[in-house]
């Protein structure tokens, strides 16, 4: 079965996304997490890790450093500079 949080590569479940709103008083608030598999013994025509996709281990230090530069790029992108538009249209990019 297929959820919209889910994430697939080649057709196959690779990890996740959790989102959570929550306001309280004048503040909100939105929790997001992710969970990839990374380096883990997928269920074989289920699901699949990058390690498999990648045919080599993964760093998970250096993954998730990384993945962390992009989460800070786009937040930045949206919080600071406005800029909605440009992450419609980099996802759009990449539909």
């Amino acid at each position: 079965m297929k959820w919209i949080n889910d994430l697939f590569c080649n057709e196959k479940k690779i990890g996740g996304v959790l989102t959570i709103a929550q306001t309280s008083g004048k503040d909100k608030y939105i929790l997001a997490s992710i969970g990839i598999n990374i380096n883990s013994n997928p269920i074989p025509e289920v699901s699949t890790c990058i390690k498999e996709e990648i045919n080599s281990y993964v760093d998970t230090k250096s993954f998730s450093e990384k993945l962390n530069e992009y989460f800070a790029f786009y937040i930045h992108k949206l919080v600071i500079e406005n800029q909605s538009k440009f992450i419609i249209i980099e996802y759009q990019k990449n539909l």
